[in-house]
């Protein structure tokens, strides 16, 4: 009886403590393998025990472990290709964001928040390292939250802001054959809701129409859309940074 007890004690400890704990550990680190015969890739766990089958055409760390605690950026969810498009994937195989394509992969993370797309609304938001939406897809266009502005020289090694240029009601087009998309961002402004399109239209491409403006981390505008295109918010950026920058380096 005693003994029983005991062990009704323990797994009701353990079963708490699993429950307790948010953060992901180092032992449920998952390394990708790549499947020669279906030339897709999987995961295995640290024991070499296969827990998600060959599915993914690429993944975004072949190299290196994903839902590692002592890997923030991945510790939650982590970059797959899967359906003709790159996504954000929880430890589950939940495919939880629809990631913007950029740089030939999924979108990184600036400033602690990466962009994603809502398909249904066909809109971009952002959400953090954890999975958490921080700001709801709701824009046409959002640029990363990238410095534009730089003081010092060493101050340029850091390149995460506290701003992201959105706009609403413009698209891209390619001038020379007339179409028109949806756009999508990317590292100064254009790519496709199609990544392959993207690749080949980029550089022919411009964004047109649209109210433009600029928001900051908290999904506050503070910069208001009623602008006329990425390069006037722009500029207004850059006197606000400069402006913040000049102030935060004033001697005492």
């Amino acid at each position: 009886m005693y003994t029983v007890k005991r062990l009704f004690i323990f797994l009701c400890s353990a079963t708490l403590t699993a429950f307790a704990s948010k953060e992901p550990s180092t032992s449920g680190a998952l390394t990708p393998f790549f499947d020669e015969t279906t030339r897709l890739y999987g995961f295995k766990d640290l024991h070499g025990k296969v827990v998600m089958a060959p599915q993914f055409e690429h993944v975004g760390h072949q190299h290196g472990p994903s839902f590692a605690a002592d890997h923030p950026q991945t510790a939650f969810l982590t970059p797959v290709w899967k359906f003709g498009q790159w996504w954000q994937m929880d430890r589950q195989g939940q495919l939880k964001f629809s990631s913007i394509f950029y740089d030939n992969g999924a979108d990184y993370y600036v400033s602690g928040l990466t962009r994603f797309l809502d398909r249904k609304e066909e809109k971009v938001g952002f959400h953090n390292t954890k999975g958490e939406i921080v700001i709801a897809a709701k824009f046409d266009y959002a640029s990363p939250f990238e410095k534009i502005f730089f003081g010092k020289e060493e101050d340029s090694k850091q390149y995460d802001g506290q701003y992201a240029i959105v706009a609403l009601g413009c698209w891209l087009e390619k001038p020379a054959v007339g179409y028109k998309y949806r756009p999508m961002s990317s590292n100064s402004g254009h790519c496709l809701i199609n990544p392959s399109d993207g690749c080949r239209l980029m550089a022919e491409s411009q964004l047109c129409g649209g109210r433009w403006g600029a928001i900051d981390r908290n999904g506050t505008v503070i910069i208001p859309l009623e602008h006329d295109g990425y390069e006037a918010v722009r500029l207004l950026l850059m006197d606000l940074e400069k402006k913040e920058y000049e102030e935060a380096h004033q001697p005492v």
